[in-house]
C-alpha cells in the first residue's frame, strides 16, 4: 500500500501528517537501532516539504564536507519519477549531500540552496531526545531536473527514507521500505510507492 502524502496549505501542519516509521534495519549486527521518523506533504503552490527526524542521544555530528556525510549519524530520502531519482542526504547541522542519481552513478550534484527552508532541529518529547532536519523541495526544481509530474490526487511516485550512520561504531542502517541489496545503498530497487491524497 501506497505511503499517502497529503496535500496541504502553506504554512503546514506537521502533526496532521502521516508518519513513517523507519522500522527495517536490514544490515543489523547489533542491538544499536535507533527510533527514526519522516513526514511528507505536498502544497500545490509550493512542492514537496518532508520533515525527518531520529532518536538518537549520542549522535556523530562532525562533518562539513557533503561527500563524506555518511560517516555521520544522517537521514535521507530519495524520490523518483522516471530512470533519474534525487538523492538528499542530511546531517544534524543541515550540511546537505544532494544528488542526481542514475542506477549506481551520480549524474549531477548540486548546492543546498536548491532546498528551501532547509533547517535542522533538535528536541525533546516523552520518547527521547531527537534531531531532525526539514526543507521544500520545490516545483520548479522537480519538474525541471527530474521530469516529475504535475503532483495531484492519485499520482504516485517512488522513494525511501533512510536513517543511516556508517562509521563502524553507532553504525546502523534504517529504511521505511525493505532494501534488497547485499550492502547498504540507496537503490531504485528498493524504492516503494508514494501516493498523493487530498485528506
Amino acid at each position: 500500500m501506497p505511503f499517502p502524502v497529503s496535500i496541504q496549505s502553506s504554512p503546514v501542519v506537521w502533526d496532521t501528517l502521516p508518519v513513517a516509521k523507519l522500522t527495517q534495519y536490514p544490515f543489523a549486527k547489533g542491538a544499536y537501532r535507533p527510533f527514526s521518523q519522516a513526514r511528507i506533504c505536498f502544497v500545490p503552490s509550493e512542492g514537496l516539504y518532508l520533515r525527518m527526524w531520529s532518536f538518537e542521544v549520542e549522535l556523530r555530528c562532525e562533518e562539513w564536507e557533503p561527500r563524506v556525510l555518511l560517516e555521520d549519524s544522517c537521514m535521507t530520502v530519495c524520490v523518483c519519477a522516471g530512470e533519474e531519482y534525487l538523492r538528499i542526504t542530511s546531517n544534524a547541522r543541515a550540511v546537505a549531500c544532494i544528488q542526481k542519481c542514475r542506477q549506481e552513478q551520480v549524474v549531477e550534484e548540486y548546492n543546498s540552496t536548491v532546498l528551501r527552508h532547509l533547517h535542522a532541529f533538535q528536541g525533546e518529547d516523552l520518547q527521547g531526545e531527537y534531531w531532525g532536519v526539514e526543507f521544500l523541495l520545490s516545483n520548479e526544481f522537480l519538474q525541471k531536473e527530474f521530469l516529475f509530474p504535475d503532483l495531484q490526487p492519485g499520482v504516485v511516485f517512488q522513494g525511501n527514507f533512510y536513517s543511516t550512520r556508517l562509521d563502524g561504531i553507532k553504525e546502523h542502517f534504517g529504511c521505511l521500505y525493505p532494501v534488497h541489496s547485499k550492502t547498504p545503498a540507496f537503490l531504485p530497487e528498493s524504492f516503494g510507492d508514494f501516493e498523493v491524497v487530498d485528506y
